[in-house]
């Protein structure tokens, strides 16, 4: 079912419903699925678009189709109850729906997207030119877009998304006589390395612990001892924070070999286990210098002052684009699943300045729920950490909270799922 929300211009909604085709084609595909009828909502009436959903569900009985692949909820229903009668209808029966809200909403944000730097091409904007010449990919500005939309997404994983904007933003003025290393950031690399150099050394002392085995490849463990003191090294630098030193170990990086001497009565097995995870603890060391350690202290200063510019041009595309997003999504009158997060903020916390106070409903919830039970939790983020606080037994001093979760299953990091607070709540 493709819905394109025009009730008046079939022009419109023609373009719009066969830009729509292409993608749920496309997640078809993905899913393995075979379009056997498609169905185009144009500005049909809601009793028409009935009947082709009843047309989809005798195909279903008749054994020619075993799912229904809808754009949004609004192509096939005319309400939020007309919607769950009708997924229930097709659930009841043994087969399957298949959503693509997101793939209306992509396409908004496409239109959206281009408009906006319509905008600002028309308008020659200097900082923009600059901008465009920093980070676009050849002639290609589509980089940029995905870096707007990237930085969208991170920040609507905040409660204030704007106040973690500009929090970007100042992150890149340095204070002349403090420079980089008195910033947020540079601190957080430090407690990234040390977590880091933790996990690589918990994963040398398991392979030690395995060469002490009866039958493990004890040969191996000269080459784990070296690496060993190459770790500690690289902590000791982390503690003084000493990164021009860093950098030269990192990018010099150098690792014993592994004894190729005949080994009697050792486990094959065993063997391939220590190799690996030796692997995965080198890996560890080399990720540590590709990414945060490629250059000198004065360079890292130097580069982050250049990226000032254009870091406060992308926030600023990335808030415009926010608001235009907003405003289509308010003009269509459809929500997403942020949006609905956030407005659920409002509701339950009242912000003024740094303060939040939490409001009435919030007071009101706090007393209706004797437990407040929480699945996989480390696929989190800080909205909905806050959202839960906030209905939980605050108000009468009640701790109701009983939280479920494997930080090692945390698979939604794409999605900003923030297993830290996991982890926080672990070691407390």
């Amino acid at each position: 079912f493709l819905s394109s929300n025009e009730n008046k211009d079939e022009e419109l909604a023609e373009k719009k419903e066969n830009r729509q085709f292409k993608y749920i084609y496309d997640y078809a595909k993905a899913h393995g699925l075979v379009p056997v009828r498609i169905a185009r909502r144009g500005c049909m009436s809601q009793n028409v678009c009935n009947q082709m959903f009843e047309r989809c569900l005798s195909l279903m009985y008749k054994g020619k189709a075993r799912a229904v692949v809808v754009a949004n909820m609004a192509s096939i229903s005319s309400s939020m109850c007309d919607a769950y009668k009708k997924i229930g209808l097709i659930n009841e029966n043994g087969f399957k729906i298949f959503s693509v809200d997101e793939g209306e909403l992509k396409l908004l944000q496409e239109d959206v997207l281009k408009e906006l730097f319509e905008d600002y091409y028309a308008e020659g904007d200097e900082d923009f030119t600059t901008f465009v010449e920093c980070y676009a990919a050849g002639k290609s500005d589509e980089s940029l877009k995905e870096h707007v939309l990237d930085l969208y997404d991170a920040s609507i994983s905040n409660p204030w998304p704007e106040e973690w904007l500009d929090g970007c933003v100042e992150n890149y003025c340095l204070d002349p006589e403090k420079g980089i290393v008195e910033t947020k950031w540079y601190q957080s690399l430090w407690e990234i390395v040390d977590s880091a150099l933790k996990e690589a050394e918990e994963l040398n002392r398991s392979a030690m612990e395995i060469c002490g085995e009866s039958e493990g490849p004890e040969l191996y463990l000269d080459a784990l001892q070296k690496d060993l003191v190459l770790i500690r090294q690289l902590q000791e630098l982390s503690d003084k924070q000493d990164y021009d030193q860093m950098v030269q170990t990192l990018q010099n990086l150098s690792f014993a070999r592994l004894s190729t001497k005949k080994m009697e009565g050792v486990s094959g097995q065993l063997k391939s286990l220590v190799k690996d995870i030796r692997e995965d603890a080198k890996d560890i060391l080399k990720d540590l210098g590709s990414r945060y350690f490629q250059c000198s202290l004065e360079e890292l200063t130097e580069l982050t002052l250049a990226s000032a510019g254009p870091l406060k041009m992308l926030v600023k595309l990335t808030k415009d684009f926010a608001q235009r997003f907003s405003d289509k999504k308010r003009e269509k009158n459809v929500l997403d699943f942020s949006d609905m997060e956030h407005f659920a903020l409002e509701i339950l916390l009242k912000k003024e300045g740094d303060i939040c106070t939490p409001s009435q409903a919030a007071r009101e919830l706090s007393e209706k729920y004797d437990e407040v039970l929480l699945d996989e939790y480390q696929d989190s983020n800080l909205v909905q950490e806050i959202l839960m606080q906030n209905v939980s037994g605050w108000v009468n001093d009640r701790k109701n909270i009983f939280m479920v979760g494997d930080v090692k299953q945390s698979i939604y990091k794409f999605r900003l799922a923030r297993p830290e607070l996991f982890m926080e709540k672990y070691h407390t």
